[in-house]
């Protein structure tokens, strides 16, 4: 955390802000940073089976992407789900997955 140029004042500054981008601070463009990158649906396999997914759970997955954990879990599981992403673009993909697919959105 970056305080003010003063001792005594507790201003908080965003931790970002002394980068160049095009994005207003407080944290500038982070898809330059951290892209999107699709999970691979073998660790989406392994990561809901370690977690023993069921019907009776609801998972969130912050940062969706084309929603495939999701769907996964609520194709194979009967999972209630919530998926959010910053990109519009991966929203309607996974929006249009959501249908193709057949998943009930509740």
């Amino acid at each position: 955390m970056k305080m003010s140029e003063n001792e005594g004042d507790s201003a908080w500054a965003a931790p970002f802000q002394d980068l160049e981008t095009q994005t207003a601070v407080p944290y500038g463009d982070l898809h330059a940073l951290s892209p999107f990158v699709a999970t691979p649906q073998k660790a989406i396999d392994l990561i809901l089976d370690t977690l023993q997914i069921s019907k009776t759970d609801y998972l969130v997955d912050l940062g969706c992407g084309h929603g495939t954990i999701n769907i996964t879990a609520a194709k194979r599981y009967g999972a209630s789900d919530l998926g959010v992403d910053i990109e519009p673009e991966l929203i309607a993909i996974a929006n249009k997955s959501i249908y193709r697919d057949m998943v009930l959105v509740a």
